[in-house]
């Protein structure tokens, strides 16, 4: 089997890339990523709409609901392995595409690349100014999307009430910095939409997120950076040189 690894931080267009070259090849794609499983947590993970991904192959790690607790980095990692065993039956390659930084080492560093052809694309984070501007502009979206998608802010507040599960939902990027407002504020996160229907406080809870979302980044680029450049027997490759793979068989 043929792995092409398109690792990189958040916004960044890993997936702009990985689905142009699933188009061109006609591979699947499977996200290292262990919120984007989460059925309700489509907009704060993250996921890609249907037409972004424009009818290619995306497959994840799980499909959980909170309810079901942390997909553990190890739990995740034993689910990639199975996923990777049931595409080489059917696929001569595959994409790996994500920003994990518990999954990405624990996949270079496990066997789950043995015997396999490997190639990696690292996508850094471009000028400061401009990556900021477009992040902001995507959370802006998850705050307030133009399309029938809940906001962050109602999927933090439709699994909140779990209480079980509520010290698994403070990990989770952008919700740890909101629930943190909740809490100086004393606003439940319940009923952040509402206080966020004032500019103001939309416009603080934006720039917390963004903040939030620029740290994780910049950690990203520093454990990945570090991970390409001590990765024995994995060679960079540019899409192009990415072979056609044939079309899966039943």
């Amino acid at each position: 089997m043929r792995l092409h690894i398109i690792l990189g931080p958040t916004s960044v267009g890993k997936t702009a890339r990985a689905t142009r070259l699933a188009k061109d090849t006609g591979t699947p794609v499977v996200m290292l990523d262990r919120i984007q499983c989460y059925r309700e947590l489509t907009t704060t993970s993250g996921r890609p709409r249907p037409a972004e991904i424009g009818g290619t192959t995306r497959l994840y790690l799980d499909d959980r609901r909170v309810a079901d607790g942390e997909l553990t980095a190890a739990d995740a990692y034993a689910k990639l392995r199975q996923i990777l065993q049931h595409l080489v039956f059917r696929h001569p390659c595959v994409i790996l595409e994500g920003g994990s930084l518990s999954l990405c080492p624990a996949l270079f560093a496990g066997d789950a690349l043995a015997d396999k052809r490997v190639t990696l694309q690292h996508v850094t984070i471009p000028d400061m100014a401009l990556y900021r501007e477009r992040l902001y502009a995507r959370i802006l979206d998850m705050l307030a999307p133009n399309d029938h998608r809940l906001t962050m802010l109602e999927e933090l507040a439709n699994v909140w009430p779990l209480a079980a599960t509520q010290p698994f939902v403070r990990t989770i990027g952008g919700f740890d910095v909101l629930i943190a407002w909740c809490e100086r504020t004393g606003i439940a996160p319940g009923e952040l939409r509402a206080a966020a229907r004032h500019v103001a406080v939309r416009r603080a809870l934006a720039g917390l997120v963004l903040e939030r979302h620029i740290e994780h980044a910049q950690t990203q680029q520093a454990v990945f950076t570090s991970l390409a450049a001590h990765t024995a027997n994995i060679s960079s490759m540019s899409p192009a040189a990415f072979p056609s793979a044939p079309a899966a068989t039943a």
